[in-house]
């Protein structure tokens, strides 16, 4: 196994360097929650988890994902863009949970409605 011998480390970092050369403005990578492994490698390598990954979009409905969207950014000048993707995002969410709300609202009125003609009738 190629495991805690500098690989996963040398592979992060080549891949950092080729996209500053390339004039990328940051790596973006998927972990999976319930590998807490890779998600202390990536801490540690300076990542966090992204401003864009489902846990800060859609807090609502984030125990329905099983991933973190994580990134390194150095290009100040993306932040802006990413943050209002992530808002756009968030708000868009926010709606959906919002209607949801009320769709179950409806619905237990409308439930109790029937509940109470079937004793009636």
């Amino acid at each position: 196994a190629a495991q805690r011998r500098g690989l996963g480390k040398y592979l992060m970092m080549l891949c950092e360097v080729l996209g500053r050369a390339a004039g990328v403005s940051g790596v973006m990578l998927t972990v999976q929650k319930d590998n807490a492994g890779a998600q202390a490698f990536y801490l540690g390598a300076k990542y966090a988890v992204s401003i864009i990954s489902p846990s800060k979009v859609d807090p609502w409905d984030a125990a329905q994902y099983d991933y973190e969207i994580m990134d390194k950014v150095w290009d100040a000048e993306c932040r802006p863009v990413l943050a209002a993707n992530a808002a756009v995002a968030w708000r868009e969410a926010k709606q959906v949970y919002d209607q949801m709300t009320v769709m179950v609202q409806s619905n237990e009125h409308v439930i109790k409605k029937m509940a109470k003609q079937a004793l009636l009738s």
